[in-house]
């Protein structure tokens, strides 16, 4: 099964992604997670990719399509995949159909996760990760059960990521519905768009998505 995952950033791609591949057994390719690896460990792309980041805007489709094209040449995906975070702009879709065309491979869906932009403010901004065990949390949904102490390791060290303020919640939000957006009626057109309420609990989110590619 080969898949997309789309939707605006903090729509809750990477923790469907993550019920897909343990049902599944599925690889996935975030690039998202790349990119921080990237910046976090200082490596070449890190340190080109570091302040487009930061200040929110998206990464030159040259880069990430080049990131991507590397993964499916090593062949890692011939079974499957998950794609979370790509593509994220038309050019990269269709430099996405070229590289599975030419590695014989077809998408089976491309799942869109709907979530509104005053709710995704909230779901980013209200992020917080303990530097001990990396449990996430959110100052709105989310919150430590003891106040300041982590409830998997009970650390008292928390983080917030850099590009989680508001100002930059609301460019990475613009520059989705501007850049994006576009991808819904590409995909539509081929006939494997699939759209699914990302308001609802996460629980309800997992069970449409396993009922979607059930009826695959």
């Amino acid at each position: 099964m080969n898949l997309i995952l789309f939707g605006p950033p903090g729509s809750g791609k990477g923790t469907q992604s993550k019920f897909i591949q343990s049902q599944y057994q599925l690889p996935k390719l975030s690039t998202g997670e790349q990119i921080r690896t990237a910046i976090r460990e200082n490596t070449e792309i890190g340190q080109i990719v570091k302040n487009t980041v930061e200040q929110g805007n998206l990464i030159s489709d040259q880069l990430v399509t080049k990131m991507i094209s590397q993964a499916f040449t090593s062949g890692q995906f011939s079974k499957g995949f998950i794609l979370d975070g790509f593509p994220r702009t038309l050019n990269q879709a269709k430099s996405l159909d070229k590289i599975l065309e030419e590695n014989n491979i077809r998408l089976d869906f491309v799942i869109q996760l709907v979530v509104s932009d005053e709710s995704i403010i909230k779901r980013i901004s209200g992020r917080f990760i303990c530097i001990s065990c990396n449990e996430n949390y959110n100052e709105f949904f989310r919150k430590t059960k003891v106040d300041g102490i982590c409830d998997k390791c009970r650390s008292k060290q928390f983080v917030k990521r850099d590009d989680d303020k508001v100002d930059v919640i609301k460019k990475r939000l613009n520059a989705y519905n501007s850049e994006t957006a576009p991808l819904i009626p590409y995909y539509k057109n081929m006939g494997i768009l699939r759209e699914i309420d990302g308001m609802e609990s996460i629980k309800n989110v997992k069970n449409n998505v396993e009922n979607l590619l059930k009826s695959a």
